[in-house]
C-alpha cells in the first residue's frame, strides 16, 4: 500500500513539474513585438456587409489600410500551390461552391466571386503588392491535410523580399514548429480557443491540448492569440502569470471588450464594429 501511495505522489509530483513547462513560450521578446502591438488588426481585413465590401478581399484589406488599421489573413495552399487568402477550407460559405481550396487549382477558384460581389479571392502576392508595407499583418496559416511543411514552405518564399511588418500565426502546432526550423527570425504566434465551443466535430483529445497551450514547449511562440471569450481558462492565465507573453484577443466585435483587451495590454484583432468611432 505504502508503495502504491507513493507511485501515486510521484506522478502527481512530475505532472505538476511537466504541466508549467509544457506552458512556457518563447522566452526571447521577439523585436518587432513593441511596433506590432501599436496596431489594432481588422479580422480578415476592415470588411463590411452593409458596404458589400467582403471578407479576406483586395477592398477590405485597402480599407484597413486607408483607415490606419494593420490587417489579418488567412492563407491556404492550392492544388497548383498558389497561396490564396480565404479563411475556410471550403469555398462554399463565401463563394457559393462546395469544393475544398486544396483539391483545386487557382485557375478554377479564380471563377468564383466573394459574397455575391465582383471581388475574388486574391492571392496571397497581390495582398503584398496592394499593401507594400503599409501597415502590420497578422497572417494566420490553414493546414490542410497535413501540408504544414509545404504550406510553410510556400508562404516564406511569398515573403522573400517583402521588407513589411508581419507575423505569422496558426492552431496548427506542426506548422509552428516547421516555421521554427525555417525562419526562427519571423516572429510566430500560437492561436488557440476552446474550440468545441463552437465545433463538436473538433476531437476532445486536441481540443484539450489546443486550448490547454500543451505545445508551447514545442512550438516557441513568441505570442499568443487567444480568443477573448476563453481567456479565463485556466491553462491561458497561468501561462500569463508565469511567462508573461505578448497576447492578442480575437475576435473583438465590440468596444467595451476592446476596451478591457487594451486595459490588460493585449493587442486587439476586431470586426464587425469600427474601433476609431466614439
Amino acid at each position: 500500500m505504502l508503495v502504491f501511495v507513493a507511485v501515486l505522489l510521484s506522478l502527481a509530483l512530475l505532472i505538476m513539474i511537466l504541466y508549467p513547462v509544457s506552458l512556457m513560450p518563447a522566452r526571447r521578446k521577439h523585436r518587432n513585438t513593441d511596433e506590432i502591438k501599436k496596431y489594432r488588426y481588422a479580422h480578415r481585413g476592415f470588411f463590411s456587409r452593409e458596404k458589400n465590401i467582403p471578407e479576406n478581399s483586395l477592398t477590405a484589406f485597402s480599407a484597413a489600410i486607408d483607415n490606419g488599421y494593420g490587417f489579418e489573413l488567412d492563407l491556404h495552399l492550392t492544388a497548383d500551390k498558389k497561396l490564396v487568402v480565404i479563411h475556410d477550407t471550403s469555398l462554399k460559405r463565401t463563394a457559393g461552391a462546395d469544393i475544398s481550396v486544396c483539391d483545386v487549382t487557382y485557375g478554377e477558384i479564380s471563377a468564383y466571386l466573394l459574397e455575391k460581389t465582383d471581388e475574388k479571392i486574391p492571392l496571397f502576392e497581390d495582398v503584398l503588392e496592394l499593401n507594400a508595407g503599409k501597415v502590420p499583418m497578422v497572417i494566420e496559416l490553414k493546414v490542410d491535410k497535413g501540408n504544414a511543411k509545404e504550406l510553410v514552405e510556400y508562404t516564406l518564399r511569398a515573403l522573400e523580399g517583402y521588407t513589411g511588418l508581419y507575423c505569422i500565426e496558426s492552431f496548427y502546432p506542426d506548422a509552428l514548429i516547421a516555421l521554427k526550423k525555417s525562419a526562427p527570425e519571423i516572429m510566430r504566434g500560437q492561436l488557440s480557443c476552446d474550440v468545441r465551443r463552437e465545433d463538436k466535430c473538433f476531437s476532445r483529445i486536441k481540443n484539450f491540448v489546443l486550448k490547454n497551450l500543451l505545445t508551447n514547449f514545442l512550438t516557441k511562440p513568441d505570442f499568443i492569440a487567444y480568443a477573448h471569450e476563453d481567456r479565463d481558462l485556466f491553462s491561458f492565465s497561468l501561462c500569463k502569470e508565469l511567462y508573461r507573453p505578448c497576447v492578442f484577443y480575437w475576435t473583438v466585435r465590440d468596444k467595451d471588450t476592446l476596451c478591457i483587451a487594451e486595459k490588460e495590454g493585449a493587442g486587439v484583432i476586431f470586426d464587425s464594429f469600427d474601433p476609431s468611432e466614439k
